[in-house]
């Protein structure tokens, strides 16, 4: 009886030809409905939930420190001129941002993750 030796083929060695692979890897795809929800379950949106699941950190932290403040600030300062204003703010982009996450669905699912190369 005769065995065929086969040579086992590394990761390593796999990848370390100069060609480009023919495929490029997606990122986790971006479900509607979940940001919808996260965006209910964060207040309408005032924490910014929906935006953190979706990639945009930078107006997610915004959004999370303008709810914060919304909410909270009240209790600790009272009412004032100040917080009417950021009250209104933090009102229409929450409104605008009902409409806007299908948009921020399609973009982030369609960005593509770049091979090392």
């Amino acid at each position: 009886m005769s065995f065929v030796k086969v040579p086992k083929i590394s990761g390593s060695a796999a990848n370390s030809s100069d060609q480009a692979p023919y495929w490029t890897k997606l990122p986790d795809r971006k479900i509607t409905w979940v940001a919808y929800l996260l965006f209910l379950m964060g207040g309408g949106g005032c924490l910014g939930f929906h935006r953190f699941y979706l990639g945009y950190k930078k107006s997610a932290k915004i959004q999370l420190a303008l709810g914060v403040s919304v909410l909270f600030l009240p209790f600790l300062t009272g009412w004032n001129l100040v917080l009417e204003v950021l009250y209104h703010v933090a009102l229409v982009w929450y409104f605008v941002d009902i409409f806007l996450i299908p948009k921020m669905v399609r973009e982030a699912n369609g960005t593509l993750i770049m091979d090392d190369r």
